[in-house]
């Protein structure tokens, strides 16, 4: 794996059909070597929610350019009788 040696912040609403579908790929593959039992189709609707009114993907790279490890967050906007809430995950 190595050290991290950069990260970078990937707002996948702004990529292209190739650019994202080339990020879920190199994405999934780090996924996979970290965890079990998630398939394609339900990590893609994880992490590409729909509902969420934005996402944001923290990514990191080893020295040798490769991505090692992934942070995404999701914000889901409501309203309820006291108003306005944001939900952060």
């Amino acid at each position: 794996m190595g050290r991290i040696a950069t990260s970078e912040i990937v707002d996948p609403g702004r990529l292209g059909k190739e650019e994202r579908d080339r990020f879920f790929r190199e994405l999934y593959a780090v996924q996979c070597q970290i965890f079990e039992g998630v398939d394609e189709k339900g990590f893609s609707s994880y992490i590409f929610h729909p509902r969420a009114a934005r996402t944001r993907i923290a990514i990191f790279r080893n020295d040798q350019g490769q991505m090692v490890g992934y942070s995404a967050i999701h914000l889901f906007e409501m309203s309820s009788a006291a108003g306005a809430i944001a939900v952060f995950r």
